[in-house]
This record gives C-alpha cells, sequence and structure tokens, in this order.
C-alpha cells in the first residue's frame, strides 16, 4: 500500500484552493447579472401597463363621445362640447375647442377649460394662426412656445400673449380631402403633446366629423319632409275655404 507524500498532498490543497477562487470571484457577476435581468422585467412590466391603460383611456373617450353621438344625434352643440371635454381629459391639456370653416374665417363651435378664449361664433382669421395653418395644409401643426413665434404665426402669438398660453396643438377636421375646421388643444406651459395624444386628438377630430355630417344629412332629411307638409296644407286650404263658403 503506497503512502501519499506530503509534498503531493500540499499540491493537491493548492490545487483544490485554485479551483474554488474562480467560483468565489463569478459569484458577484452571477448576482449582478440576475438584479439587472430583474430590473429590465420590471421595467418591461412597467412599460406594458402604462400602454395597456393608455390604450383603455382611449378607448373610454371613444366610447363616451360615441355614446354622446347616439343619444343625440341631431344635438351637434352637445356633441361637440362632449368632445372637447375628453379632449382635455385624455389628451392632458389645459383647455380645448373646436373651430368650423366659415370662409376665410374659422368660427368658435365650442371651448371647454379655464385658459381665456373667444367667445362661441367669433371668427378667427386663417392667416397668422396655428389653426388656420392646420386647415391650408391639412395636417397636424404643433407650436411647443406660441408665445415666441412672433414671425410665423404674428396673430397666434399675439392671442398666446394677450390670453397667456404657450403650447398648442391643431387638428383639422376633414371629410374626403375638404376641410371643415379644426379641433385645437392649448397649454399654459411649454410641453409638447407626445404622438400618442396627436393620434387621440385625431381619433376626436374624425368624431367630430361624424357628428357635422350626421347633423347635415338630418337637415337635408328634414327639409323636404316639412316642405312636403307645407306644400299638402297650402293644397288643402282651398278645399277648406270652399267648403266653408258652401255651408
Amino acid at each position: 500500500m503506497r503512502r501519499r507524500s506530503r509534498a503531493s498532498g500540499k499540491q493537491a490543497k493548492a490545487r483544490r484552493r485554485k479551483a474554488e477562487v474562480p467560483k468565489r470571484r463569478n459569484a458577484p457577476n452571477a448576482l449582478h447579472h440576475s438584479s439587472s435581468a430583474a430590473a429590465r422585467n420590471e421595467t418591461e412590466v412597467a412599460r406594458l401597463s402604462r400602454e395597456l391603460q393608455e390604450a383603455r383611456e382611449q378607448q373610454a373617450a371613444t366610447a363616451e363621445v360615441l355614446s354622446v353621438i347616439s343619444a343625440a344625434p341631431g344635438e351637434l352643440d352637445q356633441v361637440l362640447d362632449a368632445l372637447v371635454r375628453s379632449a382635455v381629459r385624455f389628451c392632458g391639456a389645459d383647455d380645448a375647442a373646436i373651430h368650423r370653416l366659415d370662409g376665410q374665417y374659422l368660427r368658435v363651435a365650442a371651448h371647454y377649460g379655464p385658459v381665456p378664449y373667444h367667445g362661441i361664433g367669433h371668427g378667427i382669421r386663417l392667416g397668422g394662426t396655428v389653426n388656420g395653418r392646420a386647415v391650408l395644409e391639412q395636417t397636424p401643426v404643433q407650436v411647443a412656445d406660441l408665445q415666441t413665434e412672433t414671425e410665423e404665426f404674428p396673430e397666434g402669438s399675439k392671442h398666446a400673449q394677450e390670453m397667456g398660453f404657450r403650447t398648442t396643438l391643431s387638428v383639422p377636421l376633414l371629410r374626403e380631402g375638404v376641410a371643415l375646421g379644426t379641433i385645437n388643444l392649448r397649454r399654459v406651459e411649454a410641453k409638447l403633446f407626445t404622438n400618442k395624444q396627436i393620434a387621440l386628438l385625431q381619433t376626436f377630430a374624425d368624431q367630430a366629423v361624424i357628428a357635422i355630417e350626421n347633423t347635415a344629412q338630418r337637415a337635408t332629411r328634414i327639409a323636404p319632409t316639412a316642405n312636403g307638409h307645407s306644400r299638402r296644407a297650402q293644397g288643402h286650404q282651398p278645399l277648406d275655404f270652399r267648403s266653408a263658403n258652401s255651408s
């Protein structure tokens, strides 16, 4: 039976120590990787939760306005009022307004929010304004600080200084390539609206177009009926007179 020398025993111990060292060095790295993965997972979960919440809010906003359109198909003012309220609530704006195109002017059709604004029916010129630019170019227009844009939007900049707002976003109301007006958001502070908020405002613009078209079609259907009643009444009137005279 062979006996191991002390030298060989020491060498074996040294080899074991060397083998153990990398394990101790790798342990902190493994812990770091685990923590990083957990942080990434938490970030991803937070992002998905935020997107889900935003999607639910957008669906709620759309459903809310569509319910108003269904409940009051002929009440355009009521629908437009609901639209500007929803726009403020779901787009994070300080106020919102809807304008309808009337020649070279945009007339205020609805407004909601504490920021001072023109009264209902007031005409805003197309030239020198953000709303006018949105109509003429048929595309959303956003300005970070309208108070400073004195050269590009002289009229709008003057209104921004007088009314105390800075950021503004205007989306055109389009029907088959024809502008019917705009829906506009404002913020007192200089803070741009996000792409998702712009997309949501475009949804509100589409709903405003639907409401305007529904009202126009309803008026068209009612007018012939009213005229028909009038003609029938006029046609019956001589008979009534003749009947009265003959009695």
